[in-house]
């Protein structure tokens, strides 16, 4: 894919392992309809830089499994962006090898190979008009940021919130510091029990990088006794709040939270 490809990618992308006629035929149409789509192969670099940029993606299923395979990275990618809508195409088989391969990736809509192509237009004619409504809603909110490695848990944390905030999610340091530098947040909650990376490391990532060293950070964890609450504590973020806390518990949390940073006077030093 050439730059000029790259500079043409708006909130539609077309994800295959080669751009056949149903490809063709999907970006023809969308296009008769005034939405772009940029083809982008398995390109997992650009798929990855341009993914704050995507609200939709279709992903075009192919019988090969070799050439399937070779998405696996880029689909990935899309399974830790958990925010966006993802439109599959394929046949069953090719449904359930992708769903063996990722279990936690949550498709909008799937459509079988002899895809209605004005139902699937009018679909993501009308995801696009949603997504741009729910953002001009979510223009005055605050914003917060979750991290944590598990995808239920997140969807249900931004389940409770999005009604008052605006909630993004991540499962991964790195993914935090990209979106943070893009985007910021009025908070993040951090899961402190993460693999690879902890939620430690991810702090510590997070106060070292510049534009990311002051956004407020509190600790999700799920243990609450007094040795473990006194080490997340040693760290100094802005709190902690356990996983168990209920809905009731989290949105009292985050309100008290905001209502005091309303009220804290300004540090003139």
């Amino acid at each position: 894919m050439s730059e000029n490809d790259l500079n043409i990618i708006g909130n539609v992308m077309l994800i295959s392992t080669q751009e056949g006629v149903l490809s063709r035929g999907v970006r023809s149409r969308l296009k008769d309809s005034g939405i772009e789509c940029c083809y982008i192969g398995c390109d997992d670099e650009a798929i990855d830089s341009f993914c704050e940029k995507t609200d939709v993606y279709i992903i075009v299923l192919n019988e090969n499994i070799v050439g399937l395979r070779s998405c696996i990275t880029s689909i990935k990618s899309i399974e830790d962006r958990m925010d966006k809508i993802v439109i599959v195409i394929g046949s069953k088989f090719e449904k359930a090898e992708l769903r063996k391969a990722f279990p936690t990736l949550l498709v909008s809509v799937w459509y079988d190979k002899e895809v209605d192509l004005k139902g699937l237009v009018r679909y993501v004619d009308e995801s696009l008009k949603r997504i741009a409504l729910n953002e001009m809603g979510q223009k005055n909110k605050k914003k917060i940021l979750i991290v944590d490695d598990d995808p239920s848990y997140s969807r249900m944390i931004r389940t409770w919130l999005k009604e008052d905030y605006h909630v993004a999610l991540v499962t991964s340091g790195m993914q935090a510091i990209k979106y943070l530098l893009e985007n910021g947040a009025d908070l993040v909650f951090l899961d402190y029990d993460m693999p690879v990376t902890t939620g430690p490391q991810v702090f510590e990532m997070l106060r070292s990088e510049p534009g990311t060293e002051s956004v407020p950070i509190v600790f999700l964890t799920g243990v609450g006794d007094k040795e473990s609450v006194m080490h997340v504590m040693s760290l100094k973020p802005e709190g902690y709040i356990l996983k168990t806390a209920t809905r009731e518990n989290l949105l009292d949390y985050v309100n008290d939270f905001f209502k005091k940073q309303m009220y804290t006077e300004p540090d003139l030093t």
